[in-house]
């Protein structure tokens, strides 16, 4: 938690000056919602660290946790629609970076079978047309010549059977042909699922990003609300202002929180609001808006 309270001494040390009294707080209700995770007693040492690990680092006493004091009340309140709009889109998001993951994991397998498929084709492709190319001149020469019936029956059946190892030839090269082909169109299907995939991808994101723009999720609020007031008076000679700083915050309530440790940030923040400390924009510091 020190990192958490690195920018606290500077703002909390003025709150002594401003109030000159020390604010109470006691455990209030807690909404059964959280109660499998957060019960009183869990709350008020919560808050009895916050207290310690505060005067420490102040070194003045902030606020004491009393019986009569004001109470924090953790609530619960359903997850607005776009904040259940955003989640659902991250899910979708990740499922679908998963998708893509898978498919670029498998690309390069499909594009080495490609490679190995299409050699074997061309190999295949290029001995039959080697043969067929063969075969036509042994015809042709043989064409050319005066043969007995003898030979001629010899070169015919010679023929037949060269014939028919291409054919057989020419059915196993369409076997790997349609291999090929199958594994080429499986490869432009994903290539094509992928770019969907991108597509979609980019949409969700762009949603998200729309959904997020000015969204704050309060998880936390210190109930009512500072009144100052400004008065010029006329003492010794000389005009003097004076500023008189009203509280009337008469609760804490908490809203969300994802685990004991945020819980601990968003009280510790609230509780800074119940002492008269506003907003700062300093980037880490407790009382930063953004959480």
């Amino acid at each position: 938690m020190k990192r958490i309270f690195k920018y606290l001494f500077l703002f909390f040390i003025s709150v002594e000056f401003l109030y000159g009294q020390v604010e109470k707080i006691k455990v209030g209700s807690i909404d059964p919602h959280f109660s499998t995770i957060l019960s009183k007693e869990i709350l008020k040492s919560l808050l009895k660290n916050i207290e310690q690990e505060l005067e420490s680092q102040v070194g003045a006493n902030l606020f004491d946790i009393s019986n009569d004091g004001k109470p924090v009340n953790i609530v619960f309140v359903n997850r607005s629609n776009r904040k259940i709009a955003i989640e659902r889109n991250l899910s979708n998001s990740k499922k679908l970076q998963e998708k893509l993951e898978n498919i670029q994991n498998i690309l390069p397998q499909l594009e080495e079978e490609i490679v190995v498929k299409q050699s074997e084709v061309e190999f295949l492709n290029q001995n039959i047309n080697i043969k067929i190319e063969k075969l036509n001149n042994y015809i042709e020469n043989e064409n050319q010549k005066q043969h007995t019936q003898e030979e001629y029956e010899k070169i015919s059946n010679f023929v037949k059977d060269e014939q028919q190892n291409i054919k057989k030839e020419k059915n196993f090269y369409q076997q790997k042909l349609m291999k090929y082909k199958g594994l080429v169109g499986q490869y432009n299907q994903k290539i094509t699922n992928y770019n969907m995939i991108v597509r979609n991808y980019n949409r969700i994101r762009r949603e998200i990003e729309n959904l997020s723009k000015s969204f704050k999720e309060t998880k936390g609020a210190a109930i009512g609300y500072i009144e100052t007031t400004l008065k010029t008076i006329y003492k010794d000679g000389k005009f003097q202002r004076e500023k008189t700083i009203t509280s009337s915050m008469d609760r804490i309530e908490i809203y969300g929180f994802e685990n004991l440790q945020e819980l601990k940030v968003i009280l510790a923040h609230e509780i800074g609001h119940l002492i008269g400390v506003a907003h700062i924009d300093t980037k880490g510091a407790l009382m930063n808006p953004v959480l």
